[in-house]
């Protein structure tokens, strides 16, 4: 009698471990295809760096960026600071304005590092 009441215990318990069973193996399939998609979102942030510096690159060998302490000096010394500059403004715009004055190298805004926001 305790045998058959046992072997009962075990079936009225049946449903719910598979239902429990289910759970976990979808959400296990859940996670699974959550890595997936980090690991492709990965490979194409590593492509976008690869390219990023292979850009910096180019730019640093076609002369755009310093590279030994006299050229950056001299880089200095052609470069200005301007400043009261709407906030708004935009480095397109500030190229084209003083664009007459002579050839443009580099346009830099400087911005807030908290809010990211213009300086002005």
């Amino acid at each position: 009698a305790v045998a058959l009441q046992s072997e009962l215990g075990w079936r009225s318990l049946l449903p719910t471990l598979l239902a429990r069973s289910c759970f976990a193996f979808q959400e296990l399939e859940a996670i699974k295809a959550k890595v997936r998609e980090m690991e492709k979102e990965d490979e194409r942030l590593k492509e976008l760096q690869l390219e990023a510096e292979k850009h910096f690159l180019m730019s640093s060998e076609a002369g755009l960026f310093p590279k030994t302490t006299e050229e950056k000096i001299e880089a200095d010394q052609r470069s200005i600071y301007v400043g009261n500059v709407d906030y708004g403004g935009t480095a397109e715009e500030l190229e084209s304005h003083f664009n007459r004055c002579g050839q443009i190298n580099r346009v830099t805004i400087l911005c807030d590092k908290f809010s990211g926001h213009p300086k002005g």
